[in-house]
C-alpha cells in the first residue's frame, strides 16, 4: 500500500528577502500557493529559484519575511514537526551512498521513528519506486546506479515521506523522456490527491504543459505569476531570458508552447 496522503496544506511566502553577504539574492517575495496544485518556478540561471525553494523548505533563514504553512510560521516549528509538512529534493544528487535502493527510499520514513532510524523497506517503498518509474532491482546499491536512476530513487524517497508539500529543485534534469513523463505523471497524481507541488524547471515547454500555475523569477524578484498562458506570454519570456521566443498553442492540449526563435541565429 502506498504512503497515505495527509490533509492538504497551503504555503505562503510573506515579503521574503535573502542575501549572501552583501549580494542580495531575493527581495520582497510574496506568494500564496493552495493545496492540490502543481506550481512551476521558472527563470534564468541566477534568478533565485533554488534559494526560494530552500527558504520554503526551511533550509535557509530569510533576512526578512516569513514562510507560513497553513498560517503557522515555519521558523517556530521543530525539525520533526516540519517533516510531515514538506519534502525537499535538492538539485544536485551529491555523493552516492552505498545503501540499497529500497533502504535509501525507506529513509524518507525515518522522521516517524523516535530514534530517526529508517524502517525496513515495505510496500510503501516499493509503491513509491513504481510510481516514479523505477523498475530496477530494489536491492541494487544506490552508488552503482546511473544519474537518472539515482534521481528517481531520491524522488521516491520524497514521495514515501508522505508530506503535504513537495519542493523539488530541477527534478527532471537527469531524466530521459520516458522517466520524465513518469515523474510528471506522479507529481500530477499527487496534486490531484491534494498535495501542493512546487518545483523549479528550466524546460518552459514542460512547465507550460504540466503546471497549473507558473511563477517567473528574474534578478530575485517575481516578474509574473498565474496560469501558464498568463505567465509565459512571449513578451515576458523574451524580456526575462533576453532572447526572442515563439509562443504558440499546443495542438492537442491547448497549452502554450514556448520555443526559441530561430531568427536569432541568423
Amino acid at each position: 500500500m502506498a504512503a497515505s496522503i495527509p490533509k492538504p496544506s497551503s504555503l505562503s511566502l510573506r515579503q521574503l528577502s535573502f542575501a549572501f553577504g552583501a549580494r542580495r539574492v531575493l527581495h520582497d517575495i510574496t506568494l500564496d500557493f493552495g493545496p492540490g496544485r502543481l506550481v512551476g518556478l521558472v527563470g534564468p540561471n541566477g534568478a533565485g529559484k533554488t534559494t526560494l525553494l530552500k527558504l520554503a523548505a526551511g533550509l535557509l533563514v530569510p533576512a526578512a519575511g516569513e514562510v507560513l504553512y497553513d498560517g503557522h510560521s515555519l521558523a517556530h516549528l521543530s525539525v520533526r514537526a516540519r517533516a510531515p509538512l514538506r519534502a525537499y529534493v535538492a538539485q544536485g544528487l551529491g555523493e552516492p551512498f552505498p545503501y540499497q535502493v529500497d533502504e535509501m527510499v525507506a529513509m524518507g520514513q525515518a522522521f516517524a521513528s523516535r530514534t530517526y532510524s529508517a524502517p525496513q523497506p515495505g510496500e510503501a517503498v516499493h509503491a513509491a519506486l513504481a510510481e516514479v518509474g523505477f523498475l530496477g532491482d530494489p536491492a541494487r546499491r544506490f552508488d552503482e546506479l546511473s544519474g537518472g536512476e539515482r534521481q528517481l530513487v531520491v524522488l521516491a524517497r520524497a514521495l514515501v515521506q508522505g508530506a503535504r508539500v513537495l519542493i523539488l529543485d530541477e527534478a527532471t534534469s537527469h531524466l530521459d523522456l520516458k522517466h520524465k513523463s513518469a515523474l510528471v505523471a506522479a507529481l500530477k497524481r499527487r496534486a490531484r490527491q491534494g498535495v501542493l507541488v512546487l518545483w523549479s524547471v528550466h524546460d518552459l515547454g514542460l512547465a507550460a504543459l504540466a503546471c497549473d500555475e507558473v511563477v517567473v523569477l528574474k534578478d530575485g524578484g517575481v516578474v509574473a505569476a498565474g496560469s501558464p498562458r498568463q505567465a509565459l506570454d512571449a513578451a515576458t519570456v523574451a524580456r526575462v531570458y533576453e532572447v526572442p521566443v515563439l509562443v504558440g498553442t499546443h495542438a492537442g492540449h491547448g497549452a502554450p508552447t514556448v520555443e526559441l526563435d530561430p531568427a536569432a541565429w541568423a
